[in-house]
Order: C-alpha cells, then sequence, then structure tokens
C-alpha cells in the first residue's frame, strides 16, 4: 500500500498533473467566487477568503489524485483502471463545466448557480433563449474589456507556471498542506453554520437548487390555483383621496428597540427628527402583530383576513392588490424576501395579483448568496413610482431585521456597537456575545429606519395626496427577557407608522384628525387594510368598522395572536 500510494505521489508531480492540480485550483476558485464575495460583502474577515481559497486548492487534490490512483491502476487492472479513469473523467468534466458556470455567470450578473437561476432557467423557453444569447455575448465582451479581469488572467497564468515549474518537494508540501487546511476550514464551515452548508460544493448546490425550485414550482402552482377573483366588485368604489400609497412590511422588528417608542440606542434617528418636526407622522402606541410567523401575518396585513379564528382560509378572502387594482390603482408587489420555499408561497401568491412583481434578492429561502440590502428596493420603488398612471398602490416587503442580523446592512453602517449595549441597556443576564448580536439587531432597526426615510422624504416631495404606511409582520426577542433569542408571545409588540404628506393634508384634513386619535388605540396588524381603505375614501361590501381604529365604530375587546386571546 505505502508503495502504491508513494507511486501516485510520484505520479501527481509530473508536469502534466501538475498542470492538471493548477487548472483545477483556478476553476475551484471559480466555483466558489461567489461564496467569497458574500463573505466580503457582509463583512466577512479575510480568513474566510483565504479559507475558500484553501478549500478551493484541497478539491483539486482530491481530483488530481483520483486521476493519478487511475493511472497507478493500469499495472493491477487494465479494466479497473480503465474504469476509474472514466470515471474520474467525468467527475471532473462535470466539475469543471459547473465551475465555469457559476463564475462565468456571477461575473456578467452577479449571480452564480443558485435557485433564482435555476427558476430562471426553468421559465425560459426556447424563443427567450435566441433572445438572451445577444445580451450573454455582450455582457461577456463588457467582462472582456476590463482590466481587472486580465489583471487576473496574469495572475492566475503566473501561478500555473510557479506550479508546473517549482521543485518537486516544494509542489507536494504546496498541494499536501493545502489539501489538509482547506479540508479544516470545510469541516470548520459545515459545523459552524445552520444554513449554506452545500455552497462550498458547486455539485452539491446544483443538485439542491434544482430540487427546491422543482418543488417550490410545484407548491407555488397550488398556492395560486386558489386564488379567486375579487369577490363583490360592484360594491367597491372610492373618492380616491389618496394618489399614493406605499405599504412597507418590516421583518422581525420590534418596537421596543425602536429609540421612535423611547429605546435608549439611536435606532431610529430619521423617524425621530420625523416625530419632531412633523405633524404628519403618526405613531400607534400599542400595536400587536397577529401571528408570531410571517406566514401567518402576510396574508392578515394585504388582505381582509382578520385575527380573529375564523375556519376561514386565506385564499377565502379578497386582497388589497385586489381591491386596489379595481380601483384603478397600478399596482406593485417590491421584495427583497425570497420568492419560493416552504414558509414564503403564500406571500409569492398574493403577490402575483399585482401589476408589477419584483424580487430582488433570493428566489428561496436557501439562496443564502444572493441576499441584497433592503436599500436596493428604492430605485425599484422610484421607478414603479414614475410609471405612467396617476394612482399607485405598492407594497414594499423589506428583509429588515429577518435573522443573522449583521447580514442585513452594509458593514459600515453599524452606529450600534456591543458596548454601547452594554452601557445603555444593562441586563444581568447579557455577555459580550449577546450583547454583540443585540447590537447587530439594533444596527439592523436602524437600516431600516435609513429606508423609512428616504420613502418618506420622495413621499412628502411629490406634489399628489400620498402616504407610507410601515407595520412589522412580527417583532423578535433578542435577549429582552433572558438568555435565549427567536420568536414567542413577547415578541408580537411592533411598530406601526403612517406618514401623510402635505398635499393629503392640505386635502384630507379631517381624516388626519381622526387618524392622530387612532394612534392611542391598541390595534392588530391584521386591521390595517380597513385604516387604509378609510384613507384612501374607499368603500366595500367586505369592510368592518369594527376593526378600524379611526371609526368611531371600533370595537376589539379581544385581539389575536395565532387564535389565541392575547393579554
Amino acid at each position: 500500500m505505502q508503495g502504491f500510494i508513494r507511486h501516485i505521489s510520484d505520479l501527481s508531480a509530473t508536469r502534466r498533473l501538475r498542470a492538471l492540480w493548477a487548472a483545477l485550483c483556478i476553476l475551484a476558485w471559480l466555483s466558489l467566487l461567489d461564496v467569497a464575495f458574500d463573505f466580503h460583502i457582509h463583512g466577512g474577515s479575510r480568513i474566510n477568503i483565504v479559507g475558500l481559497a484553501l478549500a478551493g486548492m484541497m478539491k483539486a487534490t482530491v481530483l488530481t489524485a483520483a486521476w493519478a490512483a487511475a493511472t497507478a491502476l493500469r499495472r493491477r487492472s487494465r479494466v479497473v483502471s480503465i474504469t476509474v479513469r472514466w470515471l474520474c473523467g467525468i467527475a471532473i468534466g462535470v466539475f469543471a463545466l459547473l465551475s465555469l458556470v457559476n463564475g462565468v455567470a456571477f461575473l456578467t450578473y452577479g449571480m452564480g448557480i443558485s435557485r433564482k437561476m435555476m427558476t430562471v432557467m426553468m421559465q425560459t423557453n426556447a424563443g427567450e433563449v435566441g433572445e438572451f444569447m445577444p445580451g450573454l455575448m455582450a455582457n461577456i465582451g463588457h467582462l472582456l474589456a476590463r482590466p481587472a479581469l486580465w489583471i487576473a488572467v496574469a495572475v492566475l497564468a503566473s501561478f500555473t507556471l510557479a506550479v508546473v515549474s517549482m521543485p518537486r518537494k516544494a509542489y507536494l508540501w504546496l498541494m499536501g498542506v493545502s489539501a489538509v487546511a482547506g479540508a479544516a476550514y470545510s469541516a470548520w464551515f459545515a459545523a459552524t453554520r445552520d444554513w449554506g452548508r452545500s455552497n462550498l460544493s458547486v455539485a452539491l448546490r446544483t443538485v439542491s437548487a434544482a430540487r427546491s425550485v422543482a418543488r417550490s414550482a410545484r407548491l407555488q402552482h397550488d398556492f395560486e390555483s386558489k386564488l379567486r377573483p375579487l369577490p363583490d366588485p360592484e360594491t367597491a368604489r372610492s373618492d380616491y383621496k389618496a394618489d399614493m400609497v406605499t405599504l412597507v412590511i418590516g421583518e422581525s422588528a420590534s418596537r421596543g428597540h425602536l429609540s421612535l417608542y423611547g429605546y435608549p440606542q439611536p435606532t431610529t434617528p430619521r423617524l425621530d427628527s420625523l416625530a419632531e418636526s412633523s405633524a404628519r407622522l403618526y405613531v400607534f402606541a400599542d400595536a400587536l402583530a397577529s401571528s408570531t410567523t410571517t406566514a401567518e401575518n402576510i396574508p392578515r396585513i394585504v388582505s381582509f383576513m382578520t385575527d380573529v379564528p375564523s375556519g376561514r382560509e386565506w385564499y377565502e378572502y379578497p386582497s388589497m392588490i385586489q381591491l386596489y387594482r379595481h380601483l384603478g390603482y397600478r399596482t406593485a408587489w417590491l421584495s427583497n424576501q425570497e420568492r419560493n420555499g416552504l414558509f414564503c408561497n403564500v406571500s409569492a401568491a398574493l403577490s402575483s395579483q399585482a401589476h408589477v412583481t419584483r424580487y430582488i434578492g433570493s428566489e428561496d429561502s436557501e439562496d443564502h448568496l444572493l441576499t441584497r440590502y433592503d436599500d436596493e428596493l428604492l430605485p425599484v420603488w422610484r421607478s414603479f413610482m414614475r410609471e405612467p398612471g396617476k394612482r399607485k398602490f405598492a407594497v414594499v416587503h423589506l428583509m429588515g431585521s429577518h435573522t443573522e442580523y449583521a447580514r442585513r446592512y452594509p458593514p459600515e453602517r453599524s452606529p450600534i456597537s456591543g458596548a454601547d449595549v452594554m452601557e445603555k441597556t444593562p441586563r444581568r443576564w447579557l455577555d459580550k456575545g449577546m450583547a454583540r448580536t443585540v447590537a447587530e439587531y439594533d444596527n439592523s432597526i436602524a437600516f431600516t429606519d435609513s429606508i423609512l426615510g428616504e420613502l418618506i422624504n420622495e413621499t412628502e416631495a411629490t406634489e399628489r395626496p400620498a402616504m407610507v404606511v410601515y407595520i412589522s409582520d412580527h417583532g423578535e426577542n433578542v435577549y429582552d427577557t433572558g438568555t435565549t433569542r427567536g420568536r414567542d408571545i413577547t415578541s408580537i409588540h411592533v411598530p406601526l407608522i403612517i406618514f401623510l404628506n402635505r398635499a393629503y393634508l392640505l386635502a384630507n384634513g379631517d381624516l388626519a384628525a381622526t387618524l392622530r386619535e387612532a394612534t392611542g388605540r391598541r390595534v392588530s396588524t391584521a386591521d390595517i387594510a380597513y385604516m387604509i381603505m378609510t384613507l384612501t375614501g374607499t368603500a366595500y361590501r367586505w369592510y368592518d368598522a369594527t376593526h378600524d381604529a379611526m371609526s368611531p365604530r371600533y370595537h376589539r375587546p379581544t385581539l389575536y395572536v395565532d387564535g389565541e386571546a392575547a393579554k
């Protein structure tokens, strides 16, 4: 056995296999290019980038050693040797193809092999492929014109030349050490992450993405098949008191972490300033989420499904998208959340009712490499609002403060530190690690505040009556009550904020006064549709005044969370 291993080592050191190893290293790095970029944009340390490079070199070593072993088997069994070489050749060929696709796709479109890519491919027909090719060629042309690409090519060519010409012992040392270090990093990567473990393997990622897209497509078709036309359309009418409505749905934002509500950290400076300088910001003191999960909250927020247990399913209720589309508004669903996945298909089905549907980030809840920051929704929203047509109704669904809080804002946008948390919000159970997590959560809240500030400023600038409504689907317990974090019954207290621009106030001063009175009432996130109807001057058979905090008939002695009476 030792002689066989020595023979493999000798073969691996030949100039031909050295060149193969160098080429496989380059391909492996292409397969991990999007993973490295993800670490880079989300503040990952340089150690992670080095670790990924070593992991790629480990893959190259395994494939090269396998090919050398197949060659060494020729002395013992020609049949076995040919079979193994064929298998190795197929493995190397598939690896090379997937790596090239991943690298080229990322460099040209900013997206490697992912569920989103698979979805695009599954939804593309032969005619669209013909239309797609000129664009692809143009993008590749632009890529080839970049000086940085040729610098990278020169570096990689130098690497290959150095590998082929270096002393035998130095080459074997480089190959062996990088393989051991790469294996150690890969094991650490898999052990320390509860998401995206398959990202280190382009083959596993491809198989996982294909299976996930096929499953999500079936679910999505099933969900969309349950949608029904707007019931009782003849009863819908509007006085069109607002020409532009933007409903912003936050994610996992607890009211208790907004400085607007008295939190000691400066998490909402833009909203704080607006509250002090403008009488057109309406802050509800006591809003409760109708559920502790996004999947249960979204249909209640954007439709006439209430928090009161009824035994009816979400698709049996009309949605605001349907209603305002019927009334002549141009509608949009603009989201930084995933379109598909176990908990997202209801939202995707509802969003399909809009004139415009845009998902800027992940296609699936497992597409971690396509995470985008919420500010990338701003130009999409601006573009929609500038489309022809007088009236617009847009739902803007943020990633907000979703778990892995540090990935929700650029690393340079982190004004709050763990030390600040320990100083201003001391809790006896907090250690430095917990305080750092709280700071990351607070910084995600602050980043959402900056998004809201931009939306509100541009809404204020328009000469047409307009409003921005912000509500979070649910909150998050981030070591607020002890040494655990997550969603529980303590995380149902959410922000609810409405901004009316000057044009709206001039045209509808009476409604603004009524809204101010309503801010003191306890409300459910499931009742937001009724207030928006009042603010837009809309009437519809499904309207229920007892659920409208702006109505004198408002009567909600009991609010429900996940079907249980809230305390």
